[in-house]
């Protein structure tokens, strides 16, 4: 960040550092008497808390202290650019082209101009690949029905197991509907809410294959099994499922994987 540029060079974490920061050094300095003095505690703050943060995960006390230097010297550019650049670790990209677009405003002669420009063009599409919470829901509900490409033998040897579990409902705005638990003999089906926030969803179903007199003579066949479903795209989805406890009449043994990916015809 500008006012910790050895801190910032050693950090590995900030791709976006090593392009961009410190390349127009104190360019601001002319205009330091105009900023006041508590938007400058809050940029050292800011700086404080970042050092201190050892991931992307403990970013937000730093973005908390820069959006309050940019609100305390809303004309003051170098906030906007730090904010800017955390934003971008976490994943807050529309945010990001905004605090860039800003900082270009008010500092539109500064020496890496150019180069900022440059990032918020890359940013902006970036940010239209990102899909929204009903697109990715539009996509869990219906990939069922794109094209099946995964290692066919290891996908036989689940039999059913594979198919009808990953059945998604909407639910709602924000959410969906997934098995919690499935028996077949008689059939009885359980269901859970998910909320989705992103595009992985992760989730555990118990299944059971067994009439009663099996699961009476295995002492009981059901297998608990951990589905993650990544939606990449509006055409194309992976699947991993994992085998956390097999059941001896399911035909599956635990610690068995198979990933799988979809793709819209």
């Amino acid at each position: 960040m500008r006012s910790g540029e050895e801190q910032m060079k050693k950090s590995k974490v900030f791709y976006m550092a090593s392009v961009l920061v410190f390349s127009t050094s104190l360019f601001f300095t002319a205009n330091a008497q105009a900023v006041p003095e508590e938007a400058r505690r809050h940029m050292a703050r800011g700086q404080a808390a970042l050092e201190m943060a050892k991931s992307p995960d403990e970013y937000d006390s730093a973005i908390k202290e820069f959006r309050e230097a940019t609100r305390l010297a809303p004309e003051w550019p170098d906030p906007y650019y730090n904010l800017a650049l955390l934003q971008e670790k976490t994943g807050k990209l529309k945010e990001a082209v905004t605090n860039l677009k800003q900082y270009l405003r008010l500092a539109p002669n500064a020496p890496d101009a150019a180069n900022i420009r440059e990032h918020i063009y890359k940013l902006e599409y970036r940010a239209e690949q990102i899909l929204s919470v009903p697109e990715i829901i539009d996509v869990l509900v219906s990939f069922l029905n794109f094209e099946l490409d995964c290692d066919k033998n290891k996908y036989k040897a689940y039999g059913r197991l594979f198919w009808g579990e990953l059945f998604l409902k909407r639910e709602g705005n924000d959410a969906v509907k997934a098995l919690s638990a499935i028996f077949y003999y008689p059939e009885r089906q359980f269901y859970q809410t998910l909320k989705i926030t992103g595009p992985i969803l992760q989730y555990q179903s118990t299944i059971n294959v067994c009439d009663q007199s099996a699961n009476r003579a295995e002492g009981g066949c059901d297998s608990t099994v951990e589905y993650k479903i990544e939606v990449v795209s509006k055409t194309l989805v992976r699947v991993d499922m994992k085998v956390l406890r097999g059941g001896s009449g399911a035909g599956v043994a635990t610690g068995q994987t198979v990933s799988c990916t979809y793709k819209k015809k």
